[in-house]
Parts: structure tokens; C-alpha cells; sequence
């Protein structure tokens, strides 16, 4: 077993190009801009109904999120 961070290897060649592709201009921030409104659509159609989405930059970052929507905040 590796246990090492979960972010120390380099982003896959199509998700840098996607990022790339995206990275013109200006964009209102915190989830407003287009990109973000476009996943939001996209994953609410998925579950058929309205969802939020956040994004992070690491598996550690998700893991503590989704922790915190399931424990009470003395949990």
C-alpha cells in the first residue's frame, strides 16, 4: 500500500487541456461563472432534480466536506 498524498501526481493531459481551454478571460468567482453554472446544470439533469456542486482540489478537501454534511458540528 502507498499512502501518500492524494494530489502528488500530475493532472491527467485532458483535464490540463480542459482547464486550459476555460482559463481565457475574466469569470465571476465562488461558483458564478460559466463553467461551474454549466456542471451544475449538467448534475442536476443527472439526479433529476436541483443540486449544488463544489468543487475542491483534493480527495482529502471532498472527504472532509461530505463528513461535515453528515455529523452534527460536535460530531
Amino acid at each position: 500500500m502507498l499512502f501518500i498524498s492524494d494530489n502528488w501526481a500530475p493532472v491527467h493531459p485532458t483535464i490540463m487541456a480542459a482547464m486550459e481551454a476555460c482559463n481565457k478571460g475574466s469569470a465571476a468567482p465562488y461558483g458564478a461563472d460559466d463553467e461551474s453554472t454549466d456542471l451544475k446544470d449538467m448534475f442536476s439533469k443527472i439526479f433529476g432534480q436541483a443540486v449544488d456542486v463544489s468543487l475542491v482540489a483534493t480527495g482529502s478537501a471532498a472527504n472532509a466536506l461530505a463528513l461535515s454534511c453528515l455529523l452534527p458540528p460536535w460530531g
